[in-house]
């Protein structure tokens, strides 16, 4: 054997994905995710020859590969546990599903790598070779008989039918708060199938349920791929939302959201989002500098008509102006005002959009002054989401931020 090499082999993590199909990262936690130091070259070069094998998508070289690895005399339990959870992985890659059944069976008996993970691993590959009787003693012995379904759902992604997958999850995704395992799958099993209208109701579900800065970038990105011809005010509701939940995380994120706030023509929006970026330690150098130069100006000048703007909301019978007098002083956090002048608005029975913009800005004075419940009530009055109106969406994303978990 070769003495040690002095460079060391880091085989990183080795992700459940990988070992159980692409929808593992839904309900399973996969194999041990720690990292493995290999410092012997007799058992680093074909554990370099599998990864490059695989990373090439040529499993069965990868398979091969790994065998060889697993061969090397002197390896350490970690090490022979790595090998054939690799194998195990590639032949998951290559769809070699029977091989797959017994390379975990193998572990099983050998008690390599960890019990309940290779269990539900057996578990979910009896399903995709049809032996039911299997996937069900597997359950038995995992304690999650009644799971079944889920794994089925599982095996129907790993197997690409996802179609069947969708079928087969739908029904667990009902009650007050789905697993959100369950609905990870049927986003991913919508995405698969490009169907990202379909994909929207789940991952709304994941950010009402399970709240995240990621749970809300999925939703949001999703929004904006399926909401055609969203404007510059639609599109500033949406950066609102994404500041809100954590998903600024560069300097262009507050100056495009300042831009366009200045582009709406509510620079107090802008000046309040750059001293944010200022605090975040985010501000976007020099432009930062011009950019608040001529956000405080905007700021002086828009303040100087806002007296004249209360007046025009008394006189005009549409309502428009009072809403956009609110919208005003919801951008410069004055909650209470945006409050009074928007119900004024409404009173006077605004119709169309202007009727949504005007429940969209009244729910947004009601969260801005706590009072979260009745502006949740509010944002649910805005109609036409099922037609997949663009004022409604941002509505049933104000609605779905104010509820969240």
């Amino acid at each position: 054997m070769r003495s040690q090499s002095s460079s060391k082999l880091i085989t990183g993590k080795l992700l459940g994905a990988l070992l159980l199909g692409a929808s593992a990262f839904a309900l399973s936690s996969g194999p041990a995710n720690a990292q493995l130091t290999i410092t012997s070259e007799d058992l680093a070069e074909p554990v370099q020859a599998a990864q490059a094998a695989a990373a090439a998508g040529n499993y069965a070289e990868a398979i091969a590969a790994m065998g060889r690895a697993a061969q090397v005399d002197g390896i350490t339990g970690a090490e022979r546990s790595f090998t054939q959870q690799s194998i195990l992985a590639y032949m998951v890659q290559a769809r070699q599903y029977t091989n797959a059944l017994a390379q975990v069976e193998r572990m099983i008996s050998a008690g390599q790598g960890n019990r309940n993970e290779n269990l539900e691993s057996a578990l979910r590959l009896s399903l995709n070779v049809g032996n039911q009787a299997k996937a069900e003693q597997y359950a038995n012995q995992l304690g999650r008989p009644g799971d079944i379904a889920i794994f089925s759902a599982q095996a129907a992604f790993d197997r690409e039918d996802y179609a069947e997958c969708i079928r087969l999850a739908a029904p667990l995704a009902r009650g007050n708060r789905p697993q959100k395992g369950i609905l990870d799958l049927l986003s991913a099993c919508h995405f698969e199938n490009q169907d990202f209208a379909g994909q929207r109701q789940y991952l709304e579900l994941v950010a009402l349920h399970y709240p995240s800065a990621g749970a809300w970038d999925g939703l949001l990105r999703n929004v904006r791929r399926t909401v055609t011809g969203l404007d510059d005010e639609q599109e500033l509701h949406i950066l609102r939302i994404r500041l809100l939940t954590e998903n600024f995380t560069r300097p262009q994120d507050y100056s495009e959201m300042a831009q366009l706030a200045i582009i709406s023509n509510l620079p107090g929006e802008a000046r309040r989002v750059l001293t944010l970026a200022e605090e975040a330690e985010l501000a976007d150098g020099s432009r930062a500098v011009r950019l608040v130069n001529m956000t405080n100006e905007r700021v002086a000048t828009h303040q100087g008509q806002m007296a004249g703007a209360v007046i025009a909301a008394q006189s005009d019978a549409t309502g428009f102006v009072g809403m956009k007098l609110g919208q005003a002083y919801n951008s410069y956090g004055q909650y209470e005002e945006a409050e009074a002048v928007v119900r004024a608005a409404l009173e006077k029975g605004p119709t169309g959009v202007n009727l949504q913009l005007a429940q969209i800005a009244l729910g947004r004075a009601l969260l801005g002054k706590g009072e979260n419940q009745a502006a949740a009530a509010e944002f649910a009055k805005v109609e036409g989401y099922a037609d997949n109106n663009a004022n409604a969406v941002i509505a049933r994303l104000w609605s779905i931020y104010v509820r969240q978990a």
